[in-house]
């Protein structure tokens, strides 16, 4: 495993232990686009903020902390950035629901080249370093490379999934309150494919999972994603659709946008 997940993981750690000390007893405030926040995001993102440029100095994309135009223009130049969600999940986090998650990404160029992805109430941890694997709990994962029985491919989607999409996928359907964590389930080999239309801190670490683990990540159009153009928060779209790279049209195919393009 490469020299640079050690200290990662340990970040992540770090995160992990703030975001479980208020796991369960959390109160929440509103943000102006009626989002939920906590005190354990706004703690989370800051540990991470000073921790991560120490590992690779670069710019830093939080959930709670973007929105300077400047500092989104600069991190669209930059070799490096952190993208990151404190809490993603807070709905279910403040609920104490145990399938939010703690999402790191790095990029390079522009491009996803790690992530580690922690699930601290349920103690699992999601990891790849790009050209060096994927792994969960310290064991590889990879996507599943042939259709599975119809009860257990399941296709993850977002929350407002009935909002937004026409879905005749043929297995079952489920959310489970991280965009993350479905992706993540991609990469490990037990879902057949994850929809939404989150932010680049929803994604940066799990894309770099998903696709050490034989998976690609693309809009539903099968346009490539431009990861630079979403370092100010903008939410991808059409919307992102994660699955194994030979199943990928299969599971788009079974999928259509009804919900004219958000921004924002």
């Amino acid at each position: 495993m490469s020299d640079l997940l050690p200290p990662l993981l340990a970040a992540l750690e770090g995160a992990t232990r703030i975001a479980l000390r208020h796991y369960e007893k959390v109160a929440y405030e509103l943000k102006p686009d009626r989002s939920l926040v906590t005190r354990a995001d706004r703690e989370v993102e800051e540990f991470l903020a000073i921790e991560l440029p120490q590992i690779v100095p670069g710019m830093f994309v939080g959930e709670e902390s973007c929105g300077d135009p400047r500092a989104a223009e600069e991190a669209r130049e930059s070799e490096w950035v952190w993208a990151v969600d404190p809490i993603d999940g807070t709905t279910v986090f403040v609920d104490g629901i145990g399938t939010f998650t703690i999402c790191i990404g790095l990029l390079r160029d522009g491009r996803p080249h790690a992530g580690v992805v922690a699930v601290p109430a349920l103690g699992k941890v999601y990891a790849a370093v790009r050209g060096e694997g994927a792994f969960y709990d310290g064991r590889p994962a990879t996507v599943l490379e042939t259709p599975t029985e119809e009860n257990r491919a399941t296709l993850y989607v977002s929350s407002k999934a009935h909002q937004e999409f026409a879905v005749r996928y043929p297995g079952k359907t489920r959310s489970l309150g991280s965009t993350a964590l479905h992706y993540l389930l991609v990469a490990r080999g037990v879902a057949m494919g994850a929809l939404s239309s989150g932010h680049i801190w929803d994604y940066a670490g799990a894309a770099a999972i998903l696709e050490e683990a034989g998976g690609t990540l693309l809009h539903l159009d099968a346009s490539p994603v431009d990861w630079r153009s979403l370092m100010d928060g903008t939410r991808a779209w059409p919307p992102l659709l994660g699955a194994p790279r030979n199943l990928w049209q299969e599971v788009a195919a079974t999928v259509e946008v009804v919900k004219r393009e958000r921004r924002g």
